[in-house]
């Protein structure tokens, strides 16, 4: 992808990249991306980047974006969004649900996107 060749040096080799349907990204869905990362660690972290786009998750309790990965490795895992305001995760209006729109968990960074819910908390992080 020539736009993101500039920011190479930047983001590292371990990164995955999450465009809306139609944009030629390789993923264009968050937790599909997330989990294909299987061996993240302190010497190999992780950034899944967001193109440009609107991504919104299902409105169901178990839906949220999840860093800690299906995989056991909870952590180093980075979502990382082109443009703050172009890149918005959101959760629509679900009556009672109010689990989060992204779980994140140690050593994982959320940077230059906009997350969005009109009742859900926005971020969940564990912590030891």
């Amino acid at each position: 992808m020539p736009l993101l060749t500039p920011l190479v040096p930047y983001l590292g080799t371990n990164v995955r990249v999450v465009g809306p349907v139609g944009s030629g990204a390789p993923y264009t869905d968050i937790q599909t991306a997330i989990d294909s990362i299987a061996d993240s660690s302190a010497t190999k972290p992780y950034t899944v980047l967001l193109l440009p786009g609107i991504y919104t998750i299902g409105p169901d309790a178990d839906d949220p974006i999840d860093l800690r990965t299906t995989a056991a490795t909870a952590d180093y895992i980075d979502l990382v969004g082109l443009d703050r305001d172009a890149c918005v995760v959101s959760r629509p209006a679900s009556p009672g649900i109010l689990n989060p729109v992204l779980q994140a968990a140690n050593h994982c960074r959320i940077a230059n996107l906009t997350v969005t819910s009109p009742v859900s908390r926005l971020i969940h992080w564990d912590a030891p």
